[in-house]
C-alpha cells in the first residue's frame, strides 16, 4: 500500500500547479525568463530561513559533492529549459494545450529516465500508459493552430507554422526538463538528502540564472517594465509554486516518481477546464480528446503503482 500521505501530496501539487499556472498565463504577454525569476523568489523567500535553521543545527544532509553538482546543472536545466521556456510556450499556445503537452513530455521521460537511473520499474502496462501519453501528445498538436490563433488573437490562417511548431516543441522540451530535474530531486531524496537543502539550491539558483539572463538583456530597466498588478501575479504565482513544489518534493520521498507524476497529471484537466473559460482558448475536439487520453495513461499509471504496492 502507498502511504495516503503520497497521495495527498500529488493532489496539492497537482492544484497549487494549476493556480500557479493560472497566475502565469495571465502575464504571457510579459518577459518569460523575468516572469520565471520573479516567480522563483516566494520559494526562496520561504525555503531560506528554515534553511539557514537547519544549516545551524547541523540537520542539512545531502549525498556528495558530485550530487550537489547533478543539482546545480539539472536545477539550471529546469529554470531556463523548463520554467522559462514553458511561460514561453504559454504565450504562443495557451495553458490548455502546453500544461497537458509539458505533462505529457513530464511522464513519459520521467518514467524511462526513472527505470534506467534509479530502477523503478517499468511494467506491461506502463508501456501501454507511455503509449498513451505519446498519443495525446500527438493528437494535442493537431488543435495548436486553434489553439495559437485564440491565444494571438488573430485569424488561423494568418498564423506560422513554424511559430506553433516551436510552441508545441518548448511544451515538450519544458517537461522533459522537469523530468529531468525530478530524477536528480528524487535520488536525493531517497539516499538521505534533505528538502531543505534541495529547495534552498533549486530556488537560488532559479533566481541567479534567470535574473543573471534578464539583467543581461534588458539591464535594471527590466524591474520598471511591469506594473504592480502584473508584479503581484506573477509573485501569487510563485507562491503556489513554492507550496506545490514542496508538497511534489516531499512526495517523491514517499512514493515512486512515476506514481507522483501520475498524480499530478490531474493538471491536464484543470488546465484545459481553466484556458477555455477564463482565457477563452479554443475548445477543439483535438484538445478534449487529448486530454482524454492524458487522463486514461494517468489512471493507468495510477493503478499500476497501486497493484505492485510499490
Amino acid at each position: 500500500m502507498l502511504p495516503i500521505w503520497a497521495t495527498i501530496l500529488g493532489l496539492v501539487s497537482a492544484v497549487g500547479y494549476t493556480a500557479a499556472n493560472i497566475g502565469l498565463r495571465t502575464v504571457s504577454d510579459c518577459d518569460p525568463v523575468w516572469v520565471s525569476c520573479v516567480k522563483s523568489l516566494p520559494t526562496l523567500i520561504f525555503v531560506a530561513p528554515f534553511f539557514w535553521w537547519q544549516l545551524r543545527k547541523q540537520k542539512v544532509q545531502f549525498v556528495s559533492r558530485r550530487f550537489v553538482v547533478m543539482l546545480v546543472v539539472t536545477s539550471i536545466l529546469g529554470q531556463l529549459g523548463g520554467n522559462a521556456v514553458f511561460q514561453w510556450s504559454l504565450g504562443v499556445i495557451g495553458i490548455a494545450l502546453s500544461v497537458p503537452l509539458t505533462l505529457g513530455a513530464l511522464i513519459v521521460s520521467g518514467a524511462i529516465m526513472g527505470r534506467y537511473f534509479l530502477g523503478e520499474p517499468v511494467t506491461s502496462r506502463t508501456l501501454v500508459a507511455i503509449v498513451l501519453l505519446t498519443l495525446s501528445v500527438f493528437v494535442l498538436s493537431l488543435g495548436a493552430e486553434s489553439a495559437h490563433a485564440s491565444v494571438v488573437g488573430s485569424l488561423v490562417s494568418d498564423v506560422s507554422w513554424w511559430h506553433i511548431g516551436l510552441g508545441v516543441g518548448g511544451a515538450l522540451f519544458a517537461g522533459t526538463s522537469y523530468a529531468v530535474l525530478g530524477v536528480v530531486l528524487r535520488y536525493g531524496m531517497s539516499n538521505g538528502t534533505s528538502v531543505s537543502f534541495a529547495l534552498f539550491v533549486v530556488s537560488v539558483v532559479g533566481v541567479i540564472s534567470l535574473g543573471g539572463v534578464s539583467l543581461n538583456r534588458f539591464g535594471v530597466d527590466v524591474l520598471h517594465q511591469y506594473s504592480l498588478e502584473q508584479y503581484g501575479v506573477m509573485l501569487a504565482a510563485g507562491v503556489f509554486n513554492a507550496l506545490a513544489f514542496l508538497a511534489l518534493t516531499k512526495a517523491f520521498q514517499l512514493a515512486p516518481m512515476v506514481y507522483i507524476n501520475a498524480i499530478n497529471g490531474s493538471q491536464a484537466a484543470m488546465a484545459a477546464v481553466a484556458g477555455v473559460i477564463i482565457f477563452r482558448e479554443s475548445p477543439t475536439s483535438a484538445l478534449w480528446i487529448g486530454v482524454v487520453l492524458t487522463i486514461f495513461g494517468v489512471a493507468i499509471l495510477d493503478r499500476q503503482q497501486e497493484s505492485d504496492g510499490s
